[in-house]
């Protein structure tokens, strides 16, 4: 096996090896479906295992399956993820299922056809970490990952310890770790507080890099303690999307900005911005030319000074700033008060994540045919039985048009040239 640098072959020989569905937590998912975003939050909403339980409630409440797809969509999930997961909970009704979100078509809106160049190969095949022997590696996994699209399932509880597998320290010691694609803040963990996390090893399909996360120095402990095993969580990224440290230390917002608008390249989400982990740490300035910042007298006093008591203690350390890109060339800034505080206060460096918001759709009312292929590929990856979609649309399975979704949350709009 030989390991290489980014963008060239990751390794030789022939492996065996691993595959999910997964979140890295409340506010980011790994995998890159749907992106919609909350009031307030600006988190992501993506498929993810907390969704399909949500679905597979429904289902085993007795909830219609129009209501399902119904609430499905009105969370700003497309008609083919909707369905995907729909059969993932109840593939005794495939048929049923593929019948009745045909049938709505004509009332939906018409971005709930999500149309994507890698769309059709998103939905991956789960395996368990037993299928890869007694002595699993991380090459097996990726090798699993990167020819056959397969990820490890269940996707763990990493936050009380949980992990995907256990890998060998002198593997993950070799992986490159030149790249990240998040930082965290300054750390005050013990080693023994860092050692209960698991490791995240993050897999690019785009260009079959691996890179491992020793942001709060997994692996320099475990090599100082001779420690030999660590538990690890995989992290899998579509083809479109790529680590925010190949743009290096100092990237601009405009850098990411123009990769995401141009190509539709997105970076991977960092695992909890709640508590300061961020991508980049950006320059007020830049940020002040791209967003409009209130004026200090058009502020309640009371917020400015609580703002302002915040930033003299703590920095952005607790709370980085959340910029929202929507891929008809706009972004949100989620607090542009914080922003004009910072100024006043002359604080240049203001630690950023991002979050995408893909507006590729097409009008399911207008490209219904098209639609229905991709309610079919979706069926069938979720385990439906592919004469299911012999089915004819449900007659009145939609009666009036859905609201889209609310917009990004308000806070600072911007259209950067």
């Amino acid at each position: 096996m030989i390991l290489r640098g980014r963008n060239s072959a990751w390794f030789t020989g022939i492996v065996s090896g691993a595959a999910l569905l997964a979140t890295l937590s409340s506010s980011a998912e790994i995998r890159d479906d749907v992106h919609i975003q909350s009031d307030g939050d600006a988190v992501r909403l993506d498929i993810d295992t907390r969704t399909y339980k949500d679905v597979l409630s429904f289902f085993e409440a007795g909830y219609p399956t129009a209501s399902v797809i119904l609430h499905a969509v009105s969370q700003g999930m497309s008609i083919n993820d909707a369905v995907y997961l729909a059969v993932k909970a109840n593939r005794e009704a495939a048929e049923e299922i593929y019948s009745v979100a045909t049938g709505l078509l004509p009332s939906l809106p018409g971005w709930v056809c999500h149309t994507s160049e890698w769309a059709a190969g998103r939905y991956p095949q789960d395996i368990s970490v037993d299928e890869l022997g007694p002595q699993p590696s991380i090459l097996a996994v990726a090798d699993r990952f990167f020819n056959n699209n397969e990820r490890l399932v269940p996707f763990p509880e990493w936050q009380g310890g949980k992990a995907h597998m256990t890998a060998a320290v002198s593997e993950l010691d070799a992986l490159p770790r030149q790249e990240w694609w998040y930082r965290t803040p300054g750390s005050t963990m013990s080693d023994d507080e860092v050692l209960a996390q698991p490791l995240f090893i993050s897999m690019y399909a785009g260009d079959s890099t691996v890179l491992a996360d020793n942001n709060l120095g997994h692996i320099d402990i475990a090599k100082r303690r001779g420690i030999t095993e660590l538990p690890v969580v995989v992290v899998y990224n579509q083809p479109n999307v790529y680590p925010v440290g190949e743009l290096g230390p100092d990237a601009k917002v405009s850098d990411v900005a123009q990769r995401f608008f141009s190509a539709g390249q997105e970076i991977t989400p960092v695992p909890e911005w709640a508590v300061g982990q961020y991508h980049v740490m950006a320059k007020r300035d830049e940020l002040e030319q791209l967003f409009e910042l209130p004026r200090k007298e058009d502020v309640n006093p009371q917020r400015w000074a609580q703002i302002e008591e915040d930033l003299q203690q703590n920095g952005f350390k607790k709370k980085p700033m959340l910029l929202s890109l929507v891929d008809n060339n706009r972004m949100w800034a989620d607090d542009t008060t914080r922003l004009a505080v910072a100024k006043e206060l002359g604080i240049e460096d203001v630690p950023v994540v991002y979050f995408f918001h893909g507006m590729n759709r097409l009008a399911c009312g207008q490209s219904a045919t098209l639609c229905a292929d991709q309610i079919c590929n979706a069926l069938v990856a979720g385990g439906g039985d592919p004469a299911a979609c012999n089915a004819p649309p449900a007659a009145g399975a939609g009666t009036a048009p859905l609201a889209a979704p609310p917009p990004p949350p308000a806070g600072g709009t911007a259209s950067p040239s």
